[in-house]
């Protein structure tokens, strides 16, 4: 097969073969990145200088960086989650409300055992640890094959698996414990989030990395400035004296004091006791180097408002609104990301497993995040619940409605119920109206017909 080459866009008019599908060459691998290396069976093996457990002991003990992991976090974990049909032609509608279904937690623990809102919390840990690693549990839902559970599984105790040649994802193996080998879970059974796949699309990365090498600084910090605070706190005493002898008993009856303590000198050991004046403002640049360390962390991960309660009435609460809008804007981007994981892995396998594997796939959905967004929909919906006679189509309404009762986490199986149930009772009220109207307007048109007869007699 050939195909013309127009000269308009600036190549020689002549005939070339069509492209070859399915042609993979190259790879995603950077050979440069000493940090992932490969095993004869395309295992990534990571040799990173922080390990999961380095960010553990950081977010047990660092308060900054447990109040960023915060930030990053409960904005997507606390935001609402729907499936969305595809918007292309032939799609169901009623795969996604089923899908929704499915992947809602059922009262009678037959389904899904874990909560989607728990899956998607799990799933942000990846900011933290670079991935999430699931097992996916398939189960019999109805007459439909479903997931039991999407069980988390440590980051620290997994590594990804590649596939060799072009090291596209091939499930994942995982340190059990008890067990000598390794347990190997296929790609069919496997979910991996990697994030930040825009830079490291092997590893990942992680939004901590620049806040845990501050961390490392402030720990070094931390021990100078409170080696001086003790010494600052305990006082320095100068022994004058007659020889080094007498000086040297005063000075070592002294020192036994340390803190507290009562002790006896003779006069002719010394002949005056002077206390050195530690007091200054030697601490003042120990704190302003946590300070700066704190807010280099915050400002890698766009959270510098976080810094404002610690400026001492310094900075503008003002420009603290268009951090947080921006920082929401981030957050945005880090859901797409997750809920597209979600579509790829967990939702089109049940729609493959299913419906076919060439049915349109329903897309994952997390949010809105901004609070702002969740009042202006609000606010519209109570204002056509004020305004019965709108033009608006009656399809908007609902969906309006939905979206509403998604973010405020109201039932929306039971409001669909609701919903159809009132479009019934309109629609039988509306043949109602109409069989009356027709019936009153026939009579009119009797009671007009027999008038002119009657004036036609006449």
């Amino acid at each position: 097969m050939t195909i013309q080459i127009n000269e308009r866009n600036g190549v020689a008019r002549g005939t070339d073969t069509a492209p070859t599908l399915d042609q993979e060459k190259g790879s995603a691998h950077d050979q440069q990145d000493s940090s992932v290396s490969f095993g004869l069976e395309g295992i990534q093996e990571e040799v990173a200088n922080v390990t999961p457990a380095d960010f553990d002991t950081m977010l047990d003990s660092d308060g900054k960086a447990r109040s960023l992991e915060q930030c990053l976090s409960l904005p997507i974990q606390s935001a609402a989650w729907s499936i969305v049909s595809p918007e292309v032609e032939g799609a169901d509608p009623a795969i996604a409300e089923e899908i929704h279904h499915m992947l809602t937690q059922p009262a009678n623990m037959e389904g899904l055992r874990t909560p989607m809102s728990l899956v998607i919390a799990q799933m942000t840990s990846a900011f933290v640890y670079r991935k999430a690693y699931f097992e996916k549990v398939f189960t019999t839902i109805g007459d439909r094959t479903g997931y039991g559970k999407l069980a988390f599984r440590p980051a620290n105790s997994c590594k990804l698996h590649r596939d060799p040649k072009t090291h596209a994802f091939a499930g994942f193996e995982q340190e059990v414990f008890g067990a000598t080998e390794p347990v190997v879970i296929e790609p069919k059974y496997a979910m991996v989030y990697v994030h930040g796949q825009h830079r490291k699309p092997l590893q990942g990365m992680s939004e901590f990395e620049i806040a845990y090498r501050c961390y490392s600084l402030k720990k070094k910090i931390k021990w100078l400035w409170f080696s001086f605070l003790e010494g600052a706190a305990l006082p320095r005493t100068v022994v004058y004296g007659k020889d080094e002898t007498s000086i040297g008993k005063a000075a070592r009856a002294i020192a036994s004091l340390r803190s507290a303590g009562v002790v006896g000198i003779p006069g002719n050991w010394v002949d005056k006791l002077d206390t050195i004046d530690t007091k200054g403002g030697g601490s003042a640049e120990y704190q302003a180097a946590v300070r700066y360390l704190d807010s280099e962390a915050a400002g890698s991960v766009l959270a510098g408002f976080t810094d404002l309660p610690q400026q001492g009435g310094e900075g503008s609460y003002a420009l603290s609104k268009d951090q947080t809008d921006f920082f929401l804007q981030s957050c945005v981007a880090r859901s797409k990301a997750l809920a597209n994981c979600l579509t790829d892995f967990a939702v089109a396998d049940l729609v493959k497993w299913n419906w076919g594997p060439g049915t349109p796939v329903p897309r994952f959905h997390i949010g809105p995040l901004n609070p702002d967004d969740i009042t202006a929909q609000l606010d519209l919906l109570k204002q056509l619940a004020l305004t019965p006679d709108t033009v608006l189509p009656y399809e908007f309404i609902v969906e309006l409605t939905m979206q509403v009762a998604k973010n405020l986490g109201m039932n929306i199986d039971k409001l669909q119920v609701a919903i159809a149930r009132k479009a019934e009772e309109l629609a039988a009220n509306a043949s109602a109206e109409t069989v009356e109207m027709e019936t009153n307007v026939g009579a009119a048109v009797d009671t007009v017909t027999a008038a002119a007869q009657q004036t036609v007699v006449a």
